[in-house]
């Protein structure tokens, strides 16, 4: 019952949200940072580096700055020592110095003030904090077609369509896309149950909020998960699953 927004790889993630090319050019930086520290005395750190990204074949410390700060810093300070490699390998400082200025352009580029509604889109390819941001200030217009582009370049995210449950023009949206939530997402939490139930509750369609709260039971129950050999034990869960049931029982009384 985890869900989480990370391939729990860092390489299989590189290549999917950057292409073979991205992970091939990070592939030669960590290659080339390790063979060069193993050539001198500082072969511990190398090793070190070595360990260090090795473990992001199998975690998300991607997701945390700080993590990956310290494994630049270890890849950094092998690559400093180049010297120690052997001409034919050896990056030439016009490269090297070339791809500092490249990284410092890509990085004013992104950070650079931007009030145009394409920024976040194209320049910031939906990237989805920018967005959410994007989406405040824009007119109706405006938003309609953020969101169309957010949702061309992630298919299969959750974040787009509960943006479109944030941003919905009227109950009747905002009803049509927790469902749609809900249902295409069904296992993420109760809470798209509950956001679906209330969105019916609005509008007094008391056959759909009986609908959504049926569905999300059919997932987050008890009974359902212990002959599978797993468990609800999260409290949050346990909580949600347990409003849903006391709505469902109050719709039901009504009847």
């Amino acid at each position: 019952m985890l869900w989480s927004n990370s391939a729990h790889n860092f390489y299989l993630e590189t290549l999917a949200t950057g292409g073979p090319l991205r992970l091939l050019l990070l592939a030669a930086i960590l290659a080339l940072a390790v063979v060069t520290g193993c050539r001198g005395n500082d072969w511990p750190v190398a090793l070190g580096v070595a360990g260090y990204w090795a473990t992001l074949a199998f975690d998300v410390g991607n997701l945390s700055p700080g993590f990956m700060a310290v494994g630049w810093w270890g890849v950094g300070y092998c690559l400093a020592k180049s010297r120690r490699l052997p001409s034919r390998v050896r990056p030439p400082q016009l490269l090297v110095w070339l791809g500092v200025l490249g990284a410092a352009v890509a990085v004013a580029w992104w950070h650079l003030p931007c009030q145009n509604p394409d920024c976040a889109p194209m320049r910031h390819l939906a990237f989805p904090r920018t967005v959410a941001v994007a989406l405040e200030d824009a007119s109706d217009a405006e938003r309609v077609a953020l969101l169309a582009g957010a949702a061309r370049r992630y298919p299969e995210s959750a974040w787009v369509d509960a943006l479109y449950v944030r941003f919905a023009e009227n109950e009747e949206l905002r009803l049509e896309a927790t469902r749609l939530l809900a249902e295409r997402y069904s296992y993420q939490h109760p809470d798209r149950y509950l956001d679906w139930a209330r969105a019916a509750q609005v509008l007094g369609d008391r056959g759909e909020e009986r609908h959504a709260l049926e569905a999300g039971l059919a997932v987050f129950n008890e009974e359902a998960w212990v002959p599978t050999g797993r468990r609800l034990t999260s409290a949050q869960l346990l909580e949600r699953v347990a409003a849903m049931r006391n709505r469902l029982a109050e719709l039901n009384g009504g009847n």
